[in-house]
C-alpha cells in the first residue's frame, strides 16, 4: 500500500511540473512564441500540446539508459575473478560498520528551565540518527543531496497554499503562503517558516516541512522576503538580506489579527532565516511561544570567513552566489551596479554591491555587525532550540571558526542547543530519504504547545514574569575596531495586505530551481 501510494504522489509530482512547464511555454513574448515555433519545427509537432509528449519521450528515454547501465554493471560484477568479489564484501562490510559507529544519539546541550524540560518529553533527542547512506560520507554529500529536495516536485507536495502579499510602510512587498485559510480553520497555534537563502515558500524542503506542521495540528505559513519568491519583483530599493528582521513586526501583527486574539506564534528559521529570526527576537523579544533555528550562522564574520578559507569553499561560495545573481536580474535590479553584480564571485561580493548601500551600511563588516543576533540572546523569553551539525559545510559549527554549544547556551536558560554529528547543511535525510531535522522541529513544537499555557497573557505580565538579569554577551568582551553603529529607535512597521488572499500554483523558478 505504501508503495502505491509513493507511486501515485511521483506521477502527480510530476504531471504538475509538466502544468507548469506548459503554463511557461505560453506565447506571452515574443521570444517564447519563437522558441515555441522553433521546437514545433525541428520535431515535427502538429501542435504546442506535442512539446508534452517530448518530455514523456525523454523520461522514458532516460529509464531506459539507467535500466541498460544497471545491467552492464550487473553483468561486469558477474565476471569479476573471486579475490576480486571478496574485497568488494569486505568494503561493504567495513562501511556499514563505520556507518552503524557513525549513527549515534543527537548531543543536546541545555540549562535547566522550560526548554530543558520540554526536550525531555521530545523523542528525537533519544532516538539514534540514522543518516542516509549518502549523507554518512560527508557534510557536501549531504548538502548536495539536499537540492534534489529543492523543485516542487522534489518532495512530492502537492498542496498549493494560499498567497497573501503584504505591503510595508516603505513600499516593500512580502508575502505570506498559508498552508490552509486561516479564515476557514479554528486552529490558534501558527508555525511560521522564514526559509534561507535562495529559497522561498516555493522550494520542496520548505512545502515539506509546512505539511508537517499542518499535519501535527499548527497553522502552517511560509514568509516570502522582499523579491523572493510569492512576493514578486521589488517594490523598493531595498532587497532582500539579513536586514529583513526590521520588516517582521508588522508581518507578525498581521498574523495575529487574522487569526485572532488566542494566537500562539511558533517560529521556525532556516539557514539564514534562523540568523534573521535570533536577531529579531534578541533585538524586539516579541511575544512567542517557541522558536527554532537550523542550521543558522551565529556569527555572520565567521561564516563569511569559512566560506573563504579554501578553494573547495571558495568553490561553494561562488555556486550560492549564482542564484542570487539570477535572483537579482529576475526581482527588478532596483539597487546595485549591473557590472559589479554580474563580476561578483562571493556572496560577500553581491552583500557589498546589492545589500549594503541601501539598508544603510558602510561595508559588509557593518552589515554583518549590525545583524549578528546570536550574541544578543541574553534577554530571550521564549523557548529556542538550535538543531545543527558538526559537518555542516557551509556554516562552521566545528572548528577554528565556530562558536560552541556552551557558549550559546550560557547566555540564557531558554536555550538549547542539538548537534548531530552528521547531516550536512539543512539536510539532515534519514535512511528512508525523509528530513529528521523536520521532524525534530515538529515535535519541539508540539511539545512545546502542550507544556505552554494555551492562552497568552498580556505583555507587561509576560515580561514581568520573565524578568531576569541579562547574561553578558560573548561580543562584549571582544575588542572593537570601530564603535558600533547607532540608529535611532524606529516604530514598529506595518503590514498592509495589497490583494485578497487565494490560491497560487508556483512560478516556474520555484519550481526547477526552488529559488
Amino acid at each position: 500500500m505504501r508503495s502505491v501510494r509513493a507511486w501515485c504522489l511521483d506521477a502527480a509530482s510530476k504531471g504538475v511540473v509538466i502544468v507548469v512547464i506548459a503554463r511557461a511555454l505560453q506565447p506571452r513574448i515574443n521570444f517564447a512564441a519563437q522558441l515555441m515555433l522553433c521546437l514545433e519545427r525541428t520535431l515535427r509537432l502538429r501542435s504546442r500540446h506535442d512539446a508534452l509528449m517530448v518530455l514523456a519521450r525523454a523520461d522514458n528515454a532516460l529509464r531506459h539508459k539507467l535500466e541498460e547501465l544497471l545491467r552492464s554493471i550487473k553483468d561486469r560484477l558477474a565476471t569479476l575473478p573471486r579475490s576480486a568479489r571478496w574485497a568488494g564484501a569486505g568494503a561493504c562490510v567495513g562501511y556499514l560498520g563505520a556507518y552503524v559507529a557513525l549513527s549515534q544519539k543527537p548531543r543536546t546541550t541545555s540549562r535547566k528551565g522550560v526548554t530543558q524540560d520540554i526536550l525531555e518529553r521530545c523523542e528525537f533527542t533519544r532516538r539514534r540518527y540514522w543518516p542516509h547512506p549518502v549523507t554518512a560520507l560527508n557534510g557536501a554529500c549531504a548538502t548536495l543531496q539536499l537540492g534534489s529536495r529543492m523543485p516542487y516536485a522534489g518532495c512530492g507536495v502537492l498542496t498549493a497554499p494560499y498567497v497573501e502579499r503584504l505591503q510595508l510602510d516603505d513600499g516593500g512587498t512580502v508575502a505570506l503562503s498559508w498552508w490552509r485559510c486561516p479564515h476557514q480553520t479554528s486552529r490558534t497555534d501558527v508555525a511560521v517558516v522564514f526559509p534561507g537563502l535562495n529559497n522561498s515558500s516555493e522550494t520542496g524542503f520548505v512545502r515539506s516541512l509546512l505539511a508537517q506542521l499542518d499535519g501535527a495540528g499548527f497553522l502552517a505559513v511560509a514568509y516570502d522576503y522582499r523579491g523572493a519568491g510569492a512576493s514578486g519583483v521589488l517594490t523598493s530599493t531595498k532587497p532582500y538580506s539579513a536586514d529583513a528582521w526590521r520588516d517582521f513586526d508588522g508581518v507578525l501583527n498581521h498574523v495575529r489579527q487574522e487569526v485572532g486574539p488566542k494566537t500562539r506564534l511558533f517560529l521556525v528559521g532556516q539557514s539564514l532565516g534562523g540568523a534573521i529570526l535570533a536577531k529579531y527576537l534578541s533585538s524586539r523579544n516579541p511575544s512567542v511561544a517557541a522558536a527554532c533555528t537550523v542550521s543558522s550562522p551565529r556569527s555572520f564574520a565567521a561564516s563569511s570567513a569559512q566560506m573563504r578559507s579554501g578553494p573547495l569553499a571558495r568553490l561553494q561560495n561562488f555556486l550560492i552566489a549564482v542564484p542570487l545573481k539570477v535572483s537579482w536580474f529576475l526581482s527588478g535590479r532596483k539597487s546595485g551596479r549591473k557590472r559589479d553584480v554580474i563580476f561578483a564571485r562571493s556572496i560577500y561580493d553581491i552583500e557589498a554591491a546589492v545589500i549594503c548601500k541601501p539598508w544603510g551600511h558602510a561595508n559588509p563588516e557593518a552589515y554583518y555587525e549590525a545583524n549578528d543576533g546570536y550574541a544578543d540572546l541574553g534577554r530571550l523569553s521564549c523557548p529556542l532550540l538550535c538543531v545543527q551539525s558538526e559537518d555542516d559545510n557551509v556554516v562552521p559549527f566545528s572548528g577554528k571558526y565556530a562558536i560552541s554549544d556552551a557558549t550559546l547556551v550560557n547566555l540564557s536558560p531558554f536555550i538549547a542547543c542539538c548537534t548531530t554529528l552528521l547531516g550536512g547543511h539543512l539536510s539532515f535525510l534519514d535512511w528512508r530519504g525523509r528530513s529528521w531535522a523536520d521532524r525534530a522541529v515538529v515535535e519541539f513544537f508540539a511539545a512545546a504547545a502542550r507544556r505552554l499555557p494555551a492562552a497568552q497573557s498580556s505583555e507587561d505580565e509576560r515580561r514581568k514574569r520573565t524578568k531576569m538579569r541579562r547574561s553578558p554577551s560573548w561580543r562584549e568582551a571582544a575588542p572593537r575596531a570601530s564603535p558600533p553603529e547607532k540608529r535611532p529607535p524606529q516604530k514598529p512597521a506595518a503590514a498592509t495586505p495589497v490583494s485578497e488572499r487565494r490560491r497560487a500554483l508556483p512560478s516556474v523558478k520555484g519550481v526547477l530551481a526552488g529559488m
